[in-house]
C-alpha cells in the first residue's frame, strides 16, 4: 500500500513542525469570556471540499444555505466556534495545496466586518491538518479571520458569576479517530485509513457509484451494513426479475397437471371452477416462493452473519454519543456546567447530573439507517442536516439546540419504495431542546423499548394465530375444498396434516412465552412452525385463510428478527431433550409390553404383533391412529397415551425455552470475585445517597457495573429484581441503568425494581417502565424530634416507664463486638426469630455483626441486671446524614410496654448529639391510602382491603407505630416493565421478602418481633 500515509520510519524528521510553534499557532486550550448579552454559536462537520463536482455537493450547499441564513440574521456581539471538520482533507477530490472556497467563508467574513464577532476553529478528525500546517491555516485566514485551538473553555458571565462550558471537536471520544498526539502529521487513526485509503479504491470509477455516501455515515461503524444494503438494493436488485422466472415456470408446469385431473375434466366448461383450480395452483406457487425466499435468506445469513456478528460484538451502535456524554459527566464533576462536542453527527442536548451535554450534529448531508419493508436489510437514507448549538449569556446560562433539517430521497427507486418513512422528530425546524428550563433531545432510542414492543406483538400474534389454527384443526374442513384436495392426496394424508396442524398450533401457543422473552431459539421454532403449518393447512382441507395468517405471522417474525436474540438456558435445554427422549422411550416400551401382554395373553387376540403394538403406541402418543389396536384396548389406551405425550412435550418445551437461570450458590459465587465485592462496597461508600443503598450489599444480590455505578439485583426465575435504585455518580447513573436493561433484555429477563425512590420515576418511565405506589418510608429529623407536648404523651410515658425500671442503652460498632456481648445478642436474635431465617430483601441487610460491614450502628438495650434484652442494627445512609433501620430484635421475656419505643428514642437522641440529621424507620405499606390522603373510589376499595388484612399482616399497625415519631413520609414504588409481567414480578417480590410479607417491603411482619409487642 504505497499510498498510505507515511509512518515515522519513512518521514524526514526535519519536516516535523516545532512543537513550540505549534502551541502558539494552535494552543491546546483557549479561554474565552462571554459577557452578559452576548451569544455563542457552535456548529461543526461542514466537510467543505473543493469546487470539483461531487455527487453530494448540491445537498451540502443546501445545508450550508440553511445555516448561512441563520448567520445573516445575527447582528452580534458574540462568538462563533467551529467544533471540528470545517474542511475535509481526507477525500481525494480535494487539492492538498489549496483551501477550497465556500459561501460559508464569505458569510463569516461578512459577519466579522459588520459586527463584533470572534471566530474560533477547532481542528477535527478530517481537518486535523490545521493543527500543525501553518501554511494551510494562513491560507484560510486570508478569507476570514479566526483563531485556532484544540478546545475552548467558555467563561459565561451570569448574575451569579461565571459558568464554565467546554467546547471540543469530539474526536478524542471516538476510539477509531482519537489521536495520542493531535499535532502529529504522521499519526493515522484507523478511520483515516478507511476514509482516505480503503473506500477511495472502490470509488475510483462510475461503476462504484453504489458506494456513494459511505464516508458520510452518521455511525461509520455500520459500514458493513451499509455495503450489504447497497449490494442488496443497487446491485442485486437488478437481477430481481430473474428470480420470478423459476416461479413463473413453476406456475406453468402445474397447469397441465391440474387440468388433467378427473374433477377438472368434469368441470372444464365452467370458467368459475377453472379459476378456482388456478387459484390452488397459485397457492402452491406461493409456497414455492416461500421456500425460495427461505433459501435466499439462509444464503444471505451464511454469507454475512459472521461480519454482522463481529460488528455487533465490538461496538454499541444504539447510542452513538455515549462516550462523549460520559466525558461530559467527568467534566461536570470537575466543575464545568456543560460539554459541547462535534464529530458524532447526532445532535443532542440533554441534562447530565447538574449540567448538560450537547452535540452539534452537522451542517451537511449525512446518511442514516432506516428500516425497510418486509423485513429486508436496512436502507440508508440521505438526510440534509443543519443543526447547531446557541448559548445566551444573561441572568443565567441558556443553551439551545436549533435545527433546519429534512430527509432527501433515497438514492435508488427500489430504496424509495421500500423505506419505511416513520415520523422523525429530527426533521423539525426551529428549537429542538433547551437547557436549563426546556426539554432534552436525543435521537437514539434505547433499543430495549423497541424490542419489547416487537416481542409483545409477536407473542400475542403467535398465541392468537395458534389458537385459531387449533380451532380449525378440530373442526371438519369445507366439503368442496376437501374433495379437491383428495384429487392430489389420499384422505389419510389430509387427516395426518390435520393432526400435525393441531400439534403445531399447540406448539405455537406454548412458544408465545419464549418469544415474549425474546429467545432466539423460540423465534426459530415459531418461524419454522408457522411456515410448516401454512403448508399443512392447504393439505388438510385447503384452508387458505389460516395459511395466509400464518405466512403473515412468519413475515412479521422475519421483519423483527433483531428483537429475538436472547439465549435459552442450555442446561435446561439438555434436560428437556433428555426428558423427552427417555420419557417417551420408557412410556412406549412399558405401554407396549402391557398392551401386547393384555391382548395376547388375557384376551388371546393374536391379530397384532409386538412390533405393530410398539408402532401403534408411539403413534397414539403423537396423536395418530393409523395402526390397529383392539377396540377395547384402543378405547382406553389412546387418550392416556395422547395425554402422556402431551405432558412430556409440555415438560420438554418448558425446559427448552426457560430464560437463562442463575445457578450460582454460595456467597463467593453469587458475589463473584472478591475484587467485585470490594468494588461494590467502594461504590456504595463513595456515592451512597439513598436510605436503601447500603442494602445493595446483601449476600443474595448480584452486581452489574457500568461507569462507576452499581446495579444490585437478584434472579427469581425469569425476573431480575433490582433493589435499591442504581448507586453511583449522578452524571452516569441513568446511562448505567440503560445498559443494565440492555444486559437483562439480552438474557430474556423480566426487570422489576422494588422500593424505588420517587426521584427515579422519570428515569424509569423514560426507558418504557411503569410505577405503582406501595407505601412510604418513615424518616425522622432527629434535631426536630421532641417528646414534649400532648401529641407525644403516650410515647413520653412509655419511654419514661422503661427508664424508671432501670433499662439502659449502649451504642456499639457491630463489626467490633466483645465475644460475650455478641453471644448475648445472638441469643436474643434466636429467640425472636424462633429458628427461622432472616426475612427481607430491599430493607434488610440479611446478616449481623459481620466484620466487613463498617460504620454501622448498634443500639443495645439492657435491663437493670445488665442482661441484653433487645437491640437495633442501623446501616449508614449518607444521603440523609444519618442511618437507616436494618433490623430490630427483643427477647421473649416479660418487659414493661415500650421497649422498642425506648430504643428508637434513645437512638434519635444519640444521633442528635453527634451531628447527625435523620433516622430512617419502618416502611408503612400503602400509608397514603390508609391515612385517607388518597380518596378516590379505587383507594377506598384498597383501604377496605388493607384494613381487613391488618390482623395478619400488621399493615395499619406499622403505619400507626411509625407515626408516633412524627416522621417525614418518603414514598416508595414498585417498577415493572409491562402489565403482563406484573404477576411474575409480584411473585418474585413475594419470594424475596418471604411469604405473607407481600405487599409489605421490609421488616417487623412476624408477630414475634413486632414493635407493638411488649
Amino acid at each position: 500500500m504505497s499510498d498510505l500515509p507515511k509512518t515515522p520510519d519513512h518521514i524526514d524528521n526535519h519536516s516535523i513542525p516545532d512543537s513550540r510553534a505549534i502551541s502558539f499557532h494552535c494552543p491546546a486550550t483557549r479561554t474565552v469570556e462571554v459577557s452578559i448579552g452576548e451569544k455563542v454559536l457552535i456548529a461543526s462537520d461542514f466537510f467543505i471540499k473543493s469546487s470539483t463536482q461531487d455527487a453530494d455537493s448540491a445537498s451540502d450547499r443546501d445545508c450550508l444555505d440553511r445555516f448561512i441564513s441563520a448567520l445573516n440574521r445575527w447582528d452580534g456581539p458574540g462568538v462563533v466556534i467551529i467544533a471540528g471538520n470545517l474542511l475535509d482533507f481526507l477525500t481525494r477530490s480535494v487539492d492538498s495545496k489549496t483551501i477550497p472556497d465556500s459561501p460559508l467563508f464569505q458569510a463569516f467574513a461578512s459577519l466579522c466586518s459588520r459586527t463584533n464577532i470572534q471566530i474560533f476553529v477547532l481542528p477535527g478528525f478530517r481537518d486535523s491538518r490545521l493543527a500543525y500546517d501553518t501554511a494551510a491555516a494562513e491560507q484560510l485566514r486570508q478569507i476570514f479571520p479566526f483563531e485556532l485551538a484544540l478546545e475552548i473553555d467558555l467563561q459565561i458571565e451570569t448574575i451569579d458569576g461565571f459558568e464554565k462550558v467546554r467546547v471540543t471537536a469530539g474526536r478524542e471520544f471516538d476510539p477509531v479517530t482519537s489521536a495520542t498526539d493531535p499535532y502529529s502529521p504522521v499519526e493515522t487513526p484507523w478511520a483515516q485509513h478507511l476514509l482516505a485509503d480503503f473506500w477511495p479504491r472502490y470509488q475510483s470509477n462510475k461503476k462504484s457509484k453504489w458506494l456513494h455516501g459511505v464516508e458520510r455515515l452518521r455511525d461509520p461503524i455500520v459500514s458493513v451494513r451499509f455495503v450489504i444494503s447497497r449490494m442488496t438494493y443497487q446491485k442485486a436488485a437488478r437481477f430481481a426479475p430473474w428470480i420470478l422466472l423459476p416461479l413463473l415456470l413453476s406456475f406453468l408446469v402445474k397447469i397441465p397437471i391440474v387440468i388433467s385431473l378427473p374433477i377438472v375434466n368434469r368441470l372444464k366448461h365452467h370458467a368459475v371452477s377453472l379459476g378456482s383450480q388456478l387459484a390452488y395452483i397459485g397457492a402452491a406457487t406461493l409456497i414455492d416462493s416461500a421456500v425460495l425466499l427461505i433459501a435466499i435468506l439462509i444464503l444471505l445469513r451464511v454469507s454475512y452473519a459472521r461480519f454482522i456478528t463481529e460488528e455487533s460484538e465490538n461496538i454499541k451502535t444504539f447510542d452513538i454519543n455515549v462516550s462523549a456524554r460520559l466525558g461530559a459527566a467527568n467534566a461536570i464533576e470537575n466543575g464545568y456546567t456543560g460539554l459541547i462536542v462535534g464529530h458524532f453527527l447526532t445532535p443532542e442536548l440533554s441534562r447530565v447530573g447538574e449540567g448538560f451535554f450537547a452535540c452539534t450534529g452537522s451542517v451537511s448531508q449525512i446518511y442514516v439507517e432506516a428500516p425497510a419493508a418486509l423485513g429486508l436489510p436496512a436502507i440508508f437514507r440521505p438526510k440534509k442536516q443543519a443543526t447547531w448549538i446557541e448559548i445566551d449569556a444573561g441572568a443565567s446560562l441558556h443553551a439551545r439546540l436549533l435545527s433546519n433539517t429534512s430527509f432527501a430521497k433515497a438514492d435508488s427507486l427500489v430504496e424509495q419504495l421500500l423505506v419505511i418513512k416513520r415520523k422523525d422528530k429530527a426533521v423539525r425546524s426551529g428549537q429542538l431542546a433547551s437547557y436549563p428550563d426546556g426539554n432534552d433531545y436525543r435521537e437514539d432510542q434505547l433499543p430495549v423499548v423497541k424490542q419489547v414492543r416487537s416481542r409483545r406483538i409477536a407473542s400475542a400474534a403467535i398465541f392468537i394465530v395458534g389458537a385459531l389454527n387449533l380451532a380449525s384443526a378440530l373442526t371438519p374442513p369445507i366439503r368442496s375444498r376437501l374433495h379437491f384436495i383428495e384429487e392430489f392426496f389420499p384422505i389419510t394424508i389430509s387427516r395426518t396434516a390435520g393432526a400435525l396442524v393441531a400439534m403445531a398450533s399447540i406448539g405455537l401457543m406454548f412458544l408465545a412465552g419464549g418469544v415474549r422473552r425474546g429467545q432466539r431459539q423460540a423465534w426459530i421454532f415459531a418461524l419454522a412452525l408457522s411456515i410448516g403449518a401454512a403448508s399443512l393447512n392447504l393439505i388438510k382441507g385447503g384452508d387458505f385463510e389460516e395459511a395466509l395468517a400464518l405466512l403473515i405471522l412468519a413475515l412479521y417474525l422475519v421483519s423483527k428478527r433483531n428483537s429475538f436474540k436472547a439465549p435459552s438456558d442450555r442446561p435446561s435445554l439438555r434436560r428437556g431433550i433428555r426428558a423427552l427422549v427417555l420419557g417417551a422411550a420408557a412410556i412406549i416400551i412399558f405401554s407396549t409390553s402391557i398392551i401386547y401382554g393384555y391382548a395376547a395373553l388375557i384376551k388371546h387376540n393374536h391379530s397384532i404383533s409386538y412390533w405393530g403394538t410398539f408402532i401403534a403406541v408411539g403413534e397414539r402418543m403423537a396423536g395418530f391412529s393409523t395402526h390397529f389396536l383392539p377396540g377395547t384396548v384402543n378405547q382406553f389406551a389412546a387418550p392416556a397415551l395422547a395425554l402422556s405425550g402431551l405432558g412430556l412435550a409440555t415438560i420438554a418445551l418448558f425446559l427448552a425455552f426457560r430464560p437463562v437461570v442463575d445457578r450460582s450458590k454460595g456467597l463467593s459465587v453469587r458475589f463473584g470475585a472478591r475484587s467485585e465485592r470490594e468494588r461494590a462496597r467502594a461504590i456504595v461508600a463513595k456515592y451512597s445517597k439513598g436510605t436503601l443503598d447500603y442494602f445493595a450489599l446483601r449476600d443474595d444480590k448480584r452486581y452489574f457495573f457500568a461507569h462507576s455505578c452499581l446495579v444490585a439485583y437478584a434472579n427469581y426465575g425469569s425476573v431480575a429484581l433490582v433493589s435499591p435504585d442504581p448507586v453511583g455518580p449522578d452524571t452516569t447513573k441513568e446511562q448505567a441503568w440503560k445498559e443494565f436493561l440492555t444486559f437483562a433484555n439480552a438474557k430474556g429477563w423480566i426487570v422489576g425494581v422494588l422500593g424505588a425512590d420517587e426521584a427515579w420515576l422519570d428515569s424509569y418511565q423514560a426507558t418504557g417502565m411503569h410505577s405503582v405506589y406501595v407505601g412510604d418510608e418513615a424518616i425522622v429529623a432527629v434535631k426536630e424530634f421532641r417528646l414534649e407536648g400532648k401529641k407525644n404523651k403516650g410515647l413520653r410515658q412509655a419511654v419514661g416507664r422503661i427508664r424508671k425500671y432501670g433499662y439502659t442503652v449502649e451504642f456499639h460498632d457491630p463489626s467490633r463486638l466483645d465475644p460475650h456481648l455478641k453471644a448475648a445478642l445472638m441469643s436474643v436474635m434466636g429467640q425472636s426469630r424462633k429458628g427461622e431465617a432472616e426475612r427481607g430483601f430491599s430493607m434488610t441487610l440479611g446478616r449481623v455483626f459481620d466484620p466487613s460491614d463498617k460504620h454501622l450502628l448498634l443500639t443495645v438495650c439492657k435491663d437493670r441486671e445488665g442482661t441484653v434484652v433487645g437491640f437495633c442494627q442501623w446501616v449508614p445512609a449518607p444521603g440523609i446524614t444519618g442511618f437507616s433501620l436494618d433490623l430490630m430484635r427483643r427477647d421473649l421475656g416479660a418487659h414493661p410496654n415500650g421497649l422498642m419505643d425506648f430504643m428508637i428514642v434513645s437512638t434519635i437522641e444519640y444521633l442528635a448529639n453527634h451531628a447527625y440529621e435523620n433516622l430512617s424507620l419502618n416502611f408503612a405499606t400503602m400509608r397514603a391510602v390508609l391515612s385517607g390522603e388518597m380518596d378516590s373510589m379505587t383507594q377506598r376499595v384498597e383501604k377496605w382491603f388493607l384494613k381487613r388484612m391488618g390482623d395478619s399482616m400488621q399493615i395499619e399497625s406499622l403505619w400507626r407505630f411509625n407515626s408516633k415519631f412524627d416522621p417525614h413520609w418518603h414514598p416508595r414504588y414498585v417498577i415493572y416493565d409491562n402489565a403482563e409481567h406484573a404477576p411474575a414480578i409480584l411473585l418474585a417480590i413475594a419470594r424475596a421478602e418471604a411469604l405473607w410479607e407481600l405487599p409489605i417491603i421490609g421488616r417487623f411482619l412476624n408477630p414475634a418481633d413486632s414493635p407493638l409487642h411488649p
